[in-house]
């Protein structure tokens, strides 16, 4: 099953398209963004990593939307 999430195959919208794209750019932006600055300890089990990395990036999706 293939989904289309830029709605081109649907609508044959190029600027629809280049819209999504950029939309995924600004959110893969924020994400790199929150990670390079982010200081993580060293030695976090495997939880607290996972914990602390979705902490990280829901900030940076919060910081994106201000």
């Amino acid at each position: 099953e293939v989904s289309d999430e830029g709605q081109y195959w649907e609508s044959n919208d190029v600027d629809l398209l280049t819209q999504r794209f950029d939309e995924y750019t600004k959110l893969i932006a924020a994400v790199k963004g929150a990670l390079e600055k982010a200081s993580i300890p060293p030695n976090l089990s495997e939880s607290n990593l996972i914990d602390k990395i979705t902490e990280i990036i829901q900030k940076g999706l919060k910081d994106l939307d201000n």
